[in-house]
């Protein structure tokens, strides 16, 4: 299938490598015509730039799509190993853009879009992993920056982007991150998922100053899963996604029920890949691998009182569409 958009293409060199691999070319050797796909496989990879623009990665490459034009922009990342990571802030024209890089440890570059859709490099943050960053995420002010590196080291760190310094840091997980954010509702507050594993963290006040303490969560009896999925309630309630389509919801690091629709089927067939709140909150979203959006009352699923003991519970689905 062709591209008969025109795109604007902006390439930036690899100016803060300042070497290439072995057997790599001059940029100046090809330019970009047009990414003819959308990396559907990455999480967390397509946003909302403007209102009228989508971001996008896509290898070495971040992708801005017009959807009022259908005009395609590219812009090359900087460090030479594809783009790990992408986040737009929540009040303000900027876009994170966290990379990675075989030869030295990544950057993470926070770039200003203007009104024309220009980006104007600000801020770089340095040294927050080895090889390459996985998550990156904004707080719902906007001031502060969590980033969550790859292997080897699957480092969580959080930034005070605009003086570009790190604030805290501490290991995320012995094995991948899929996600990181913080809490829309509690200052202080982030959860990391991923494979294995889902975690609370909060930045605590010790004698000895401000610290990251993550609390695991325990899936006791249930079955262990990647999470790839999950959202947080107001009361601080977390629910969960599962490989095999359950949905966990969390009170602290310990799960207090276990959805379900009628009939005893999981609520997806295979792993649910998206969890949101939709509609004020009131509105569960749910999106699974086997192709499904469901929606389900969020006032039923808190509804769920503390107990010593796990429950299964059966709820039922208010909408369902399949892709």
């Amino acid at each position: 299938m062709q591209d008969t958009s025109t795109p604007e293409i902006a390439v930036e060199q690899l100016d803060a490598v300042g070497q290439r691999a072995e057997g790599q070319l001059e940029l100046s050797a090809a330019s970009i015509v047009a990414a003819c796909h959308l990396v559907s496989s990455k999480r967390n990879n397509i946003l909302l730039a403007k209102p009228n623009m989508l971001v996008t990665s896509a290898g070495n490459s971040i992708i801005f799509y017009d959807v009022d034009t259908g005009v395609k922009r590219y812009v090359l990342g900087r460090d030479g190993g594809g783009i790990g990571a992408i986040a737009v802030h929540p009040t303000e024209p900027f876009i994170a853009v966290a990379e990675q890089c075989k030869l030295r440890a990544p950057n993470v570059y926070l770039y200003k879009l203007s009104e024309t859709s220009d980006l104007q490099l600000q801020y770089v943050l340095k040294a927050g992993t080895e090889q390459g960053y996985t998550a990156v995420a904004f707080n719902k002010v906007g001031n502060l920056l969590a980033t969550v590196g790859g292997a080897p080291d699957y480092m969580l760190t959080l930034w005070d982007w605009q003086k570009e310094c790190v604030i805290l840091r501490h290991k995320a997980f012995s094995q991948e991150v899929y996600n990181a954010s913080f809490s829309p509702f509690f200052d202080g507050k982030l959860i990391t998922s991923g494979t294995g594993h889902i975690r609370m963290w909060k930045m605590a006040a010790t004698f000895t100053g401000l610290k990251l303490v993550g609390l695991l969560g325990k899936f006791g009896q249930v079955e262990l899963s990647d999470v790839c999925a999950y959202l947080e309630f107001s009361d601080g309630k977390v629910l969960s996604g599962t490989e095999s389509g359950q949905l966990l919801l969390w009170a602290g690091n310990l799960i207090k029920a276990v959805f379900m629709r009628k009939g005893h089927k999981n609520c997806h067939d295979g792993n649910v890949e998206v969890l949101a709140l939709h509609q004020g909150g009131w509105l569960v979203v749910s999106a699974g691998q086997d192709g499904y959006i469901r929606t389900w009352d969020a006032s039923k699923v808190c509804a769920v009182t503390h107990s010593h003991a796990v429950d299964l519970v059966s709820i039922n689905q208010l909408y369902k569409g399949h892709l």
